[in-house]
């Protein structure tokens, strides 16, 4: 079955059995001695792939985002926010969609999460006001997911071919800096891998960073856990820098 078919009739009897099958069947056919590699989300991937590749019409798309959001299958709602991206992209709009993209962000399955600030992190590409305007609220949002999905989506890495943020990181620090005494170690561990990235290409700015919100919080042990975890590339190129901004302290992996 295409799956503009499935698609359509899942907006009509809510049942997500089908496209759960599509998915276990293109995952079955992954070699075996590549499955560790590409894996289940390489699958969805390519499911993506399909919903573009036949043009599936946006209302259908639309009218199946609340079913596939609440599946009782992860794989399916990690789908969900990616189509949530198409939907959004090809209708020039984020609002209408950015209840199932946020849904997924708070959802339990860790792959799902990782769904939402892969969407999230493709809308900046294209809406990059609009998106920033939101994490205005979500960085003060009361569940760690969403500010997490925050941290991540602001991380320098590569997004369909392009560089985004790896030449502009004070944009990414300027939202980071009103997470760096977080009360959640799950954001603080996001906030110090999101700075060990940014200093691939900028060490200097992250140690001066780093040294201010030690100082404007006092050296407070949340910052301080960031800072840890943020120096772990510097620290093979700039020892005693780290040395003297953790005051001998350990790094953390």
């Amino acid at each position: 079955m295409a799956i503009n078919d499935i698609l359509n009739n899942l907006t009509i009897n809510k049942n997500t059995e089908p496209l759960f099958e599509l998915i276990q069947q293109i995952h079955g056919s992954i070699p075996k001695s590549q499955r560790t590699g590409k894996g289940i989300v390489w699958s969805l991937r390519q499911i993506r792939k399909q919903i573009i590749q036949e043009t599936v019409p946006l209302d259908i798309k639309k009218r199946s985002l609340d079913v596939l959001i609440t599946s009782d299958h992860w794989q399916v709602r990690h789908l969900t926010a990616l189509i949530a991206t198409n939907c959004s992209i090809e209708e020039n709009t984020i609002t209408p969609y950015l209840s199932v993209i946020k849904a997924a962000a708070k959802d339990a399955h860790f792959a799902v999460r990782e769904s939402a600030q892969m969407a999230m992190r493709e809308l900046l590409q294209v809406f990059p006001d609009e998106v920033l305007q939101l994490y205005d609220e979500w960085l003060f949002n009361y569940n760690e997911n969403i500010r997490r999905c925050v941290s991540e989506s602001l991380r320098p890495v590569l997004v369909s071919g392009k560089n985004w943020l790896r030449e502009k990181p004070q944009d990414s620090i300027r939202y980071l800096k009103k997470l760096n005494c977080d009360p959640s170690l799950y954001v603080r561990k996001s906030v110090g891998n999101n700075l060990a990235d940014i200093s691939r290409r900028h060490p200097e700015l992250v140690l001066t960073t780093l040294q201010d919100w030690l100082d404007e919080n006092n050296y407070d042990k949340r910052t301080w856990f960031i800072a840890r975890k943020a120096c772990r590339r510097i620290v093979k190129s700039n020892p005693d820098e780290v040395d003297k901004l953790l005051k001998g302290k350990s790094i953390i992996k």
